[in-house]
C-alpha cells in the first residue's frame, strides 16, 4: 500500500468511492442528489490545498481509500474506504496520516453519519479507538443526520517534516518559495557559513546534531530537491564540494569515519549532512540520533571558533563567512 496525495486526475476515482455509500445515505435523506451538491468544488479545493490523501495498491494502483481534512478547522472532513478493502487497516493508516497533519494540541473533530449499518459502525469504532467521543448527536453533514465527534488535545512529538506539514513542504519545493533560496530558513543563531564554489558549508556550536564535534552541512547553492534532478555538471560540482569538505573534516576532527546523510524531509532544498564518528561518540554501533544537540560537544566558543578557522584554512577559504551569515 502507498499513501500519496490526491491529484485532479483522481477526482472521478474519489467520486466513485463516495458513491459506494449511496445505499446508506439514501436511507437517511429523501433525495441523495443533495448530498453531492458542491462535492466537485470540495474535492478540487482539498486537492489544491494538499489536504487529501489516497491509499493505493502498489501493484494494481487500485484506490483503497481516501481521507481529507481541514487544517484551518482542525477537522477530518472525509474518510472513505473501498468496500473491497479492509476498513480497519486502510482507515487506520489514512487517519494516522491525516492526524499527523492536524494540530494535536487542540481539539480535532470529525462527523459520522447516524446509521446502524455495519460500515458506519466500523467507522465509529475506528474513531473511538483513536480517542474520539460523541460531542453532538444532532448535526447535519451535507444535509444528512450525523454525529459530531471530538478528540481532546494530546501531546505528540511532531517535527517540521512533510509528515506533519505536507502543504508547506510542497510549496517550498518551488524555488520562488524555498526558504533556503530566499535566505529565510530557520537556522541556529550561531550559524557560521563558509562559501565554496557550488555550496555553502554550515556549522553550529549550539546545534551540533548527534552531539558530534565537527558536524557540518553542505548546502547546494542551486535549488534542487532530489539528487537525481541535478544536471551532470551541477552534480559533479556539488559532490566535489561535499568530497572536499568531508576530506578536510576528517583531518581536522580526527574522526574514525565521516558519515554522510541526505534527507531534505523538512526543507526540500538539496543538502548533505556530514557526521564525524568517534570511538567514544554517543551511538556505538547505532545510527545517529540527529535530534540530540545537548550537551554541546565543544568545550567553549573558543574551541568552536578554532574548529571553523581550521576548516577554512585547510579548505583554502579566506572569507569569514558568506553573506548568508545571520
Amino acid at each position: 500500500m502507498l499513501i500519496r496525495a490526491v491529484t485532479m486526475d483522481d477526482c472521478q476515482t474519489w467520486l466513485n468511492l463516495a458513491h459506494e455509500s449511496d445505499e446508506i445515505v439514501s436511507r437517511l435523506i429523501p433525495d441523495i442528489a443533495t448530498f453531492y451538491d458542491g462535492f466537485d468544488d470540495y474535492m478540487k479545493a482539498k486537492i489544491r490545498q494538499n489536504e487529501a490523501f489516497m491509499a493505493v495498491d502498489r501493484m494494481s494502483e487500485r484506490c483503497l481509500g481516501i481521507v481529507a481534512f481541514s487544517k484551518s478547522h482542525n477537522r477530518v472532513t472525509f474518510l472513505g474506504v473501498s468496500t473491497n478493502s479492509d476498513f480497519y487497516i486502510i482507515g487506520s493508516k489514512l487517519m494516522e496520516v491525516a492526524l499527523n497533519q492536524l494540530d494535536n494540541t487542540k481539539e480535532i473533530s470529525v462527523t459520522v453519519l447516524k446509521s446502524d449499518s455495519e460500515p458506519i459502525k466500523q467507522e465509529r469504532v475506528l474513531y473511538e479507538s483513536l480517542g474520539f467521543t460523541e460531542h453532538d448527536g444532532s448535526v447535519l453533514e451535507a444535509g444528512v443526520p450525523a454525529c459530531l465527534m471530538k478528540r481532546p488535545p494530546v501531546r505528540i512529538n511532531k517535527t517540521g517534516s512533510f509528515h506533519h506539514n505536507y502543504s508547506t513542504y510542497v510549496a517550498w519545493q518551488s524555488e520562488a518559495k524555498c526558504p533556503v533560496c530566499n535566505n529565510n530558513e530557520p537556522r541556529p543563531p550561531d550559524s557560521l557559513m563558509i562559501e565554496l564554489e557550488h555550496s555553502w558549508v554550515e556549522a553550529s556550536m549550539l546545534m551540533a546534531q548527534g552531539l558530534l564535534w565537527g558536524k557540518y552541512t553542505v548546502i547546494s547553492k542551486k535549488h534542487f530537491v532530489e539528487l537525481h534532478e541535478m544536471p551532470p555538471q551541477d552534480l559533479v560540482g556539488f559532490m566535489t564540494d561535499v568530497q572536499r569538505v568531508a576530506k578536510v573534516l576528517k583531518e581536522v576532527s580526527g574522526a574514525v569515519k565521516i558519515n554522510m546523510e541526505l534527507h531534505g524531509n523538512t526543507i526540500p532544498h538539496l543538502h548533505v549532512h556530514l557526521f564525524p564518528r568517534y570511538l567514544d561518540d554517543s551511538f556505538p554501533g547505532q545510527a545517529i540520533d540527529y535530534t540530540k544537540t545537548a550537551p554541546v560537544p565543544y568545550e567553549n566558543k573558543k574551541e568552536f571558533d578554532y574548529f571553523v578557522e581550521q576548516m577554512k584554512l585547510k579548505l583554502g577559504v579566506t572569507n569569514r563567512s558568506s553573506d548568508r551569515e545571520t
